[in-house]
């Protein structure tokens, strides 16, 4: 930051005043004297200041005499053969950098910092500098505010684009991390305790691929074309998150509102027709809660219950109209809410309906794509997303990754692809995914890019009266790899005990002739 910028002029009460950056000259200086007296310490100025460039030095240590003695320091250590200094080569390095004249003056200056009071225990020296660091990361946030001003003053500036940067500010608050060394990463991973989650897909066969089911930290993409039963599985899954292991689940939805979506997750839940459960949250005269059996009636209400209490939120089309910036936000709210260990799954339905200018599709898709990875990564969330297939793959058949419309970011960024088919929608036409006609089908899907495991294929069964997709019978898969996939207990339920896992649902819709009330009946709390 230039030192002609160190003030800020404002206007108070009609008169221009003037107010001067946040800074500790006394605390600069008894840092710096600490580091003279005991020159070992000297390193943890490099770790902050990226190995104590002149730059980073400068940041830090604001005053400009500070900043200046800073170097003289860093020059100091770079020319002695021991990497050692003392008053001697600092004062030296000191009048190497003043103007002819001044060298004299050396001496008396690096005294002044070496009676300033020096730390002598190394906690309080790393203190000192956590404060100092406090202190250039307000100044910075000054600056970038003031950048961000500016630039809403001109006329033809992207309110979008200052809002991004006002949140890039706010998450890594403009101060750059230092980098670690080997050592340190080793350290850190040694001394931190992890509880490792996977986010069930609700197909054992795709979870053994998968090692388990969706990771953090990863972007998993869902590819198939339309109407094959992309956002049925990506409520099967939603479901298996937020349900059965209680992890906080975001679905994101482009393409249905509110109610369709609410519709589909309850009749997977309760296996309840997705038609009827449509018309009991219309209200629909033709049929209410009352004309359900009484086991349907059950099912639905527990279903209604545990959608209620599930860690689930939603977003739709309203709630997303800053594209993956109104999602970003939302995911840094529910980390704010739920605590940096809780594990979060975001699923998002689906990439192709976020893309706002059409005659750059491909570019902007790139950027999503990226975002979305970058999002996985700095917060640690499993993100899952869907895309659709371009005219070269909808003429039947198991589509390619490349065939993913407007692809190349995708598969660049994405670390799981998965392609999906179903081969009753190639043979006899069939693309509706909620059609009424067909009791199950078998729907497949192709683990084609797996940047940490195998690829292969797996299978299940597509029930699409109840918006539900099941595992196949044993008896019925060539899938064959003996791994098996870890248990999916929630670490996070305050119970001590293990909660019983609710029993899979029926591979058929639940009918009025249905008398056996127990298989329905979900274990409660």
């Amino acid at each position: 930051m230039p030192r002609s910028s160190q003030y800020e002029d404002r206007q108070d009460g009609g008169q221009k005043t003037r107010r001067k950056y946040p800074q500790d000259a006394e605390l600069e200086m008894s840092v710096l004297g600490s580091c003279i007296t005991q020159s070992q310490w000297w390193s943890e100025i490099e770790q902050v200041t990226g190995g104590g460039s002149d730059e980073g030095l400068e940041g830090l240590f604001y005053g400009s005499s500070n900043s200046m003695v800073a170097r003289a320091i860093s020059r100091a250590k770079r020319i002695s053969t021991t990497n050692d200094v003392n008053l001697t080569t600092v004062r030296s390095a000191y009048a190497s950098m003043v103007r002819d004249g001044e060298e004299s003056e050396s001496e008396q200056v690096v005294l002044s910092y070496v009676a300033r009071a020096p730390f002598t225990d190394l906690d309080q020296f790393k203190g000192a500098i956590a404060r100092l660091n406090e202190l250039q990361a307000k100044r910075r946030l000054i600056e970038g505010l003031k950048e961000v001003e500016d630039s809403l003053y001109e006329f033809d500036s992207d309110p979008y684009e200052a809002t991004e940067k006002l949140r890039e500010l706010s998450i890594h608050g403009v101060v750059s991390e230092p980098a670690l060394t080997a050592k340190e990463v080793l350290a850190r991973i040694d001394s931190t305790e992890v509880s490792p989650w996977q986010v069930d897909t609700g197909i054992p066969e795709l979870n053994k691929l998968l090692g388990g089911g969706f990771e953090p930290g990863r972007l998993s993409v869902c590819a198939a074309r339309p109407k094959i039963g992309k956002t049925t599985f990506g409520l099967n899954s939603a479901i298996m998150s937020c349900v059965e292991q209680d992890i906080v689940t975001l679905f994101v939805s482009l393409e249905m509102n509110d109610r369709e979506i609410a519709s589909k997750m309850l009749a997977n839940l309760s296996s309840v027709e997705h038609r009827d459960v449509a018309k009991i949250l219309n209200k629909d005269t033709s049929l209410s809660l009352k004309d359900l059996s009484t086991s349907q009636k059950e099912a639905y209400l527990n279903a209604y219950e545990d959608m209620e209490e599930a860690p689930l939120h939603f977003m739709f089309a309203e709630n997303t109209k800053r594209g993956v910036n109104d999602i970003v936000d939302t995911v840094m709210t529910l980390r704010g809410k739920y605590g940096e260990d809780r594990p979060i799954a975001v699923f998002f339905d689906y990439l192709q309906l976020a893309v706002q200018d059409k005659s750059n599709a491909r570019p902007e898709l790139d950027n999503i794509t990226r975002r979305l990875k970058l999002m996985a990564l700095e917060h640690n969330v499993a993100v899952i997303t869907f895309s659709q297939i371009n005219r070269s793959g909808a003429e039947g058949g198991m589509p390619s990754p490349h065939q993913m419309r407007d692809s190349g970011g995708i598969e660049q960024d994405a670390d799981v692809v998965i392609m999906m088919n179903r081969e009753d929608a190639n043979s006899n036409g069939e693309d509706d995914d909620d059609n009424q006609e067909i009791e199950t089908a078998t729907i497949d899907f192709w683990l084609a890019l797996n940047r940490n495991g195998p690829t292969g294929m797996a299978h299940a069964e597509w029930v699409p009266g109840t918006s539900t997709i099941l595992p196949m019978d044993e008896g019925e898969t060539s899938f064959t790899r003996n791994v098996v996939a870890p248990k999916t207990k929630s670490p996070w339920n305050d119970e001590d005990d293990a909660v019983s896992s609710r029993p899979r649902r029926a591979s058929k819709p639940m009918t009025d002739d249905d008398e056996d009330d127990d298989n329905w009946r979900r274990s409660r709390k």
